[in-house]
């Protein structure tokens, strides 16, 4: 393994705007409900703010409801926080009384707001499979890429209940964690994952494209990395040589469509998020202003080719895509709050 996937990666000598965040999402065994569950902490020119926000999508009636807590940490709070060292086993109370607990076995916590209070309590059943770029270098060089992204497992099962005044969840949920560190985030990304597909066999599906601002006339090209998964095969999109020569050729707020290709086969990705009257959609404001738009129901078509022959190797569909994206052109004020209409 390249690092760690549980370690915690933020330190008191850190500059300012640098973000790490670890969440967890998950789908209902019935395709209706998905929930997202993170924990961030973000290095501010004022101190360290640790922000716990959670947010739940009911498919069937276009909803989803939205809560969240931010904190700014004392000097002796981030030092305990960091002292446990591990996403894996780490326990946090807030001010208000809201909490959370990260276990090996066990995901819970409470958060309270003038509309309620929303509590979870979930039993893991870890498989331990976690992606990484299969290039070391992406993570032990501390500064670039400024912006680092793994999934610590990427199968998880869990088994309990999300509870409010507007949500009553119990059974099963399938799902990953997802852990983000970085000076800020890419100025223009779009992520998807998925584990889910129209087919007998397990899958998953990791990819992204991301550029920074250009300070010149013209734009820059998206770097974009992908794994496809599916039984017993795993195809990588992970070339750095061949990053900037995918081809991107939708990326909007409720689309991401690319063509990735290495030395043997083409991969053909297409995401549609429809838009929020048809699919449930979350935004919230980062640290900067801009907006950043997420649903768990875009579907995705994924079309594996030789290269050579062209011939159809494999041919998926997803109803159950998690779609993140964040365009320089999607800003709000911070007037606006913390969540906002997607």
């Amino acid at each position: 393994m390249a690092t760690n996937p549980q370690r915690m990666q933020f330190n008191q000598s850190l500059k300012s705007n640098f973000v790490e965040s670890f969440s967890f999402r998950g789908h209902s065994a019935d395709g209706r409900y998905a929930f997202v569950i993170e924990h961030r902490l973000h290095q501010t020119a004022q101190g360290v703010v640790l922000t716990l926000s959670l947010a739940c999508f009911d498919k069937q009636l276009t909803k989803t409801y939205t809560i969240h807590e931010q904190q700014l940490l004392s000097s002796s709070q981030l030092e305990a926080f960091l002292a446990q060292k591990t996403w894996q086993q780490c326990v946090f109370s807030l001010q208000s009384g809201s909490f959370f607990e990260i276990g090996h076995d066990v995901l819970r916590g409470k958060l309270h707001s003038h509309a309620g209070s929303f509590s979870w309590h979930l039993r893991l059943q870890r498989h331990h499979q976690t992606w990484q770029l299969n290039n070391r270098f992406w993570y032990l060089v501390p500064f670039w890429p400024r912006h680092k992204l793994q999934l610590a497992d990427i199968n998880i099962k869990y088994l309990g209940k999300i509870n409010s005044s507007h949500v009553d969840w119990a059974g099963d949920f399938k799902g990953s964690s997802c852990h983000y560190w970085g000076y800020g985030y890419p100025n223009e990304y779009a992520v998807a994952l998925t584990h889910q597909f129209n087919s007998n066999r397990e899958g998953f599906f990791c990819g992204f494209s991301q550029r920074p601002a250009a300070k010149i006339a013209f734009n820059l090209p998206y770097c974009s990395l992908a794994t496809l998964k599916i039984g017993q095969k795993t195809y990588h999109f992970q070339e750095l040589t061949q990053c900037l020569r995918h081809q991107v050729t939708a990326l909007d707020d409720y689309h991401w469509h690319i063509r990735y290709q290495n030395a043997d086969y083409m991969l053909e990705v297409e995401i549609e998020g429809a838009n929020p009257r048809l699919t449930p959609w979350v935004s919230w404001q980062d640290m900067s202003s801009n907006v950043i738009k997420a649903s768990p129901f875009a579907q995705g078509k994924f079309t594996l080719y030789h290269r050579q022959s062209l011939q159809v190797e494999e041919c998926l569909h997803s109803q159950q895509v998690f779609l993140q994206s964040r365009l320089p052109e999607n800003t709000a004020s911070s007037d606006e709050g913390f969540w906002l209409s997607p």
